[in-house]
């Protein structure tokens, strides 16, 4: 099992924000990243952080989210450009509306396959976490 699966962190958020379910015991086990109690906090949190792309810093393409979600630094930041295009059918430079929930559970599932290499989460439970969002 992944280490985001495991974690109920299937974004991999790294530690700093105290997340709502994040489990505070095995965070503070983890080196890096977070720990949630269960999946729907992990997805939670990730929408969370898309949707703070969006509204606080005008981020609105794959390409402007995932440069700051998955810099150069730490990633292959091209590449994962690429793979969440592939897998939502979104072009890069594509203008997106996160706030729709379609859109957001196409970048949701695409980013927790290229964090995990596995999407095992059915869209209810997706949809759980979404609405945990705000959404």
């Amino acid at each position: 099992m992944t280490r985001g699966i495991r974690n109920c962190n299937p974004g991999n958020i790294r530690k700093g924000e105290n997340w709502e379910g994040m489990d505070g015991e095995r965070t503070a086990l983890e080196s890096s990243f977070c720990v949630f109690k269960e999946a729907k906090w992990g997805i939670r949190a990730l929408c969370v952080l898309l949707l703070n792309y969006q509204r606080k810093h005008g981020l609105q393409t794959v390409e402007e989210i995932i440069r700051r979600y998955a810099p150069a630094k730490e990633n292959d930041t091209e590449s994962y450009i690429k793979d969440v295009c592939q897998r939502t059918g979104f072009k890069a430079q594509e203008k997106l509306c996160l706030t729709d929930r379609e859109t957001m559970q196409k970048l949701i599932k695409a980013i927790i396959w290229h964090e995990n290499g596995i999407q095992p989460y059915e869209d209810k439970e997706l949809s759980v976490g979404m609405r945990l969002a705000g959404m």
